[in-house]
C-alpha cells in the first residue's frame, strides 16, 4: 500500500502531461482528437503568424506523428512481459533555431513471472529533435528520463536516468523543467 501511495503522484504528473499534450491520441481517425489538434494548431497560428512559418509547424507535425508511428507506436506492443499503460507524444516547432521538438511519454507494467523476475512499472519520457540527426538515421536524443517504481518484490525504486540538454537532474519534474522551455511552455 505503502508503494501504491508513492506511485500516485508520478502516476497523476505522467497522465497530466499527457493530457496536455496536443497529440497525444493514437487514433487517427478523422474527427479525432489528433486530427483536430492538428486543424486548431494551424488555425491559431496562422491568426499570430506573418512570418509564414506555418508550412514548418505542419511539417513539424507531420514529421513527428511519422517518426512516433514508425519508431514508436509500431514497434510497442503488448506482449507476455510487458503491458503498456501510456504511449503519446507531443511536439513543438522552434523557429529560432528550426527544430521540430518531440517529447514521448511511454510507461509500460512487467511481469517478470516468464523469466523468474520482479514485475515493476517503468516510467520513461525521451526528448528528440526530428530535424537533427544521429550518424544512424534517427532524431538526436535531447534527454532522457526513466524510473523502474513499485517492484513486486519489495525492491527500492529506481532512477535508471535523467538527463536533459547536458544536465543531469533526480526526477520526472526536474526533467520537464529541463525540457519545458524546448516545448513552448
Amino acid at each position: 500500500m505503502k508503494k501504491l501511495i508513492q506511485v500516485l503522484p508520478l502516476l497523476a504528473l505522467v497522465f497530466a502531461l499527457a493530457g496536455c499534450s496536443s497529440q497525444n491520441n493514437l487514433t487517427t481517425e478523422p474527427g479525432s482528437k489528433i486530427n483536430k489538434s492538428n486543424e486548431q494548431t494551424v488555425a491559431s497560428t496562422s491568426d499570430n503568424n506573418t512570418s509564414g512559418n506555418i508550412g514548418s509547424i505542419a511539417k513539424c507535425d507531420v514529421d513527428s506523428k511519422n517518426y512516433f508511428d514508425k519508431e514508436w507506436k509500431a514497434k510497442i506492443l503488448n506482449t507476455d512481459i510487458l503491458k503498456t499503460i501510456n504511449l503519446s507524444y507531443e511536439n513543438h516547432y522552434d523557429k529560432t533555431n528550426n527544430s521540430c521538438y518531440i517529447l514521448i511519454s511511454y510507461n509500460f507494467n512487467t511481469s517478470g513471472v516468464k523469466y523468474n523476475l520482479p514485475s515493476y512499472l517503468s516510467v520513461t519520457f525521451m526528448m528528440a529533435d526530428i530535424y537533427r540527426k544521429t550518424p544512424d538515421g534517427y532524431p538526436m536524443a535531447l534527454g532522457n528520463f526513466n524510473k523502474n517504481v513499485s517492484f513486486s518484490d519489495g525492491s527500492p525504486d529506481r532512477l535508471v536516468d535523467c538527463n536533459a540538454f547536458g544536465a543531469s537532474c533526480s526526477s520526472a519534474e526536474g526533467f520537464l523543467s529541463l525540457v519545458n522551455p524546448y516545448m513552448g511552455k
